[in-house]
C-alpha cells in the first residue's frame, strides 16, 4: 500500500486539514474567558467561607464594684403626721389657715361656736358648787351629832342603837355627796376640755396637709381621747402617726412636718435581705437625680398586693431635696450587697441548676472594641458573686481582660430554653447564646 507524506496528506485533503487548524485557533482564544471564569468560582467559594465564620458581640471582663440591689416603686410621705378633730359637735364659725401653710406649736387653726359650750361649762360650775355646798352641810351635821351624843352618852341599849343609826344615815349622806361632787367635777373638767378644743390648735411644727371643714358648716364630734405616735405628745383632738400618709376625710385639719421619707414594699422572696440602716437609692417621679438615704424601718405587718406577701419598708433622709412633695411616686432601690473584683456584662453569665459559666473567645479578629468574628468559644464554667447595673461579680473562673461573648449573630433566638443569662434584679433575659 502507498503511504503518503504529510505534505501528500495535505495535498490530497485540503479541506480537513483546514478544519483541524480552526479548531486549534479557537480554542486558543477562549483559554481567556475560561481562567477567568475559574478565578471567579474560587472567589466566591473563598468569600462564602468567610461569610460563615462566626460572628460575635463581645464584652471585656475588668476589675470593678458591683452593688446588688432589691429594688421597688414607693410612694413619699411625711415621716409624721397628724390629725385634727374637734372633740364636740357645732358649727364652724372660723378656719383660719389653707393647705400649704406653715404653722407653730398652739397656732389656732380653726374655731366652732363656744356659745353652747360655755353654756354647758357654767351650768356644771353651778352643779358642783351645789354639790359642794350639800357635802359641807351635811358634813356639819354629822359632826354636830357626833358631838351632842358624845356630850350625852345614850344610857339605855335602845338610845345607843337610835344614835348609832342617826350617825350611819349622815355618814352615808356624806358619802353619796362626795361621789356627786366628783362626778360634777369631772363633767365640768370634760366641758373645759370641750370649750378649750372649739379652738383647734396646732400641736407641733407643722405644714398644714389638708382643711376638711368650712365656716358655717355643723359638724359632730369625734376626736375621741388624744392619740399617737412617733414621739411627741397629742392635745386633746388629736391624731398622730409616724410614717402614715397625711390626711383623712374625718379630721378638720391634717397636718405634716416638713420631713419626707419614701415608703415601699419588699415582696417576702427578698425581705431577709433587707436590714436597717442598708443603703438606699430614693429616684421620685419627674426627677433625674437619687437621693441617697438609708433603711429606716421594716414594719413587720404583712400585707397581700396581687397574690404576693410584702412588707412595708421605710426609707429616711437627711435635708429637704427640691422638687420633692409629699404623695409622689418613686423607685427606690436598697443595696443589699457589695463586692469588688473581676465583673462581667451581666448578659454573658449563663445558668442551669446551680452552674453558672461564661463563653470566652479565643483567636478572634475583634474591631470596635465589642464585636468579633471567626475564633473559637470556649465554656469556662465561673463562680459569680452580686449582680447589680448590669454587671456581675466573677468571684474565681476568669481572669480580668478575657473577651466574654454576649451573643452570637449567627445563632437565631430560640423559641424556648432551660438555660438563662443572669440579669440585674428584674425578670431573667432568657436566650441562646452558642449551640
Amino acid at each position: 500500500m502507498t503511504q503518503l507524506t504529510a505534505d501528500q496528506a495535505h495535498a490530497t485533503n485540503p479541506t480537513a486539514a483546514g478544519g483541524r487548524g480552526r479548531r486549534s485557533s479557537r480554542l486558543a482564544r477562549r483559554w481567556p474567558s475560561l481562567a477567568i471564569v475559574l478565578v471567579l468560582a474560587i472567589l466566591v467559594v473563598v468569600v462564602t467561607a468567610q461569610g460563615k465564620a462566626p460572628s460575635y458581640v463581645l464584652g471585656s471582663a475588668r476589675n470593678g464594684t458591683v452593688s446588688e440591689t432589691v429594688a421597688m416603686s414607693g410612694t413619699l410621705a411625711p415621716t409624721r403626721s397628724w390629725n385634727l378633730y374637734f372633740r364636740s359637735s357645732g358649727s364652724v364659725t372660723s378656719v383660719l389657715v389653707r393647705p400649704g401653710e406653715h404653722v407653730h406649736p398652739g397656732q389656732a387653726l380653726a374655731t366652732v361656736n363656744p356659745g353652747p359650750l360655755q353654756a354647758q361649762v357654767s351650768s356644771l360650775q353651778a352643779a358642783v358648787a351645789a354639790a359642794e355646798a350639800k357635802l359641807s352641810a351635811d358634813q356639819v351635821k354629822l359632826d354636830g351629832e357626833q358631838a351632842k351624843q358624845a356630850a350625852h352618852p345614850a344610857t339605855t341599849s335602845a338610845q345607843a342603837t337610835i344614835d348609832a343609826a342617826v350617825i350611819a344615815a349622815d355618814q352615808s349622806a356624806i358619802t353619796a355627796d362626795q361621789d356627786a361632787s366628783t362626778a360634777a367635777e369631772q363633767q365640768l373638767a370634760t366641758a373645759q376640755a370641750n370649750l378649750a378644743a372649739a379652738t383647734l390648735r396646732s400641736p407641733a411644727a407643722a405644714i398644714v396637709a389638708q382643711v376638711n371643714v368650712n365656716a358655717g358648716q355643723n359638724i359632730g364630734g369625734g376626736g375621741g381621747a388624744p392619740s399617737g405616735s412617733g414621739g411627741g405628745s397629742n392635745p386633746a383632738g388629736a391624731s398622730g402617726s409616724a410614717g402614715a400618709t397625711t390626711g383623712s376625710s374625718n379630721a378638720a385639719v391634717s397636718l405634716m412636718n416638713g420631713s419626707l421619707q419614701a415608703l415601699g414594699q419588699v415582696p417576702d422572696s427578698q425581705i431577709a435581705q433587707v436590714h436597717v440602716g442598708q443603703r438606699a437609692l430614693v429616684i421620685p417621679t419627674g426627677q433625674t437625680t437619687a437621693i441617697h438615704g438609708r433603711v429606716e424601718a421594716i414594719i413587720p405587718t404583712p400585707s397581700a398586693i396581687g397574690g404576693v406577701i410584702t412588707y412595708p419598708v421605710e426609707i429616711a433622709w437627711s435635708g429637704h431635696p427640691a422638687g420633692v412633695f409629699n404623695g409622689m411616686s418613686a423607685e427606690i432601690s436598697v443595696v443589699v450587697a457589695t463586692a469588688s473584683g473581676v465583673t462581667v456584662p451581666s448578659s454573658a453569665v449563663q445558668t442551669s441548676g446551680t452552674q453558672s459559666w461564661v463563653l470566652v473567645l479565643h483567636g478572634a479578629h475583634v474591631h470596635k472594641g465589642h464585636r468579633g468574628r471567626g475564633g473559637r468559644a470556649v465554656r469556662q464554667s465561673v463562680v459569680v458573686g452580686p449582680s447589680g447595673g448590669g454587671l456581675t461579680i466573677v468571684r474565681s473562673g476568669l481572669a480580668a481582660g478575657a473577651q466574654v461573648v454576649l451573643a452570637n449573630n449567627n445563632t437565631p433566638l430560640p423559641s424556648s430554653t432551660s438555660v438563662s443569662q443572669r440579669g440585674s434584679g428584674k425578670a431573667p433575659q432568657i436566650r441562646k447564646l452558642l449551640g
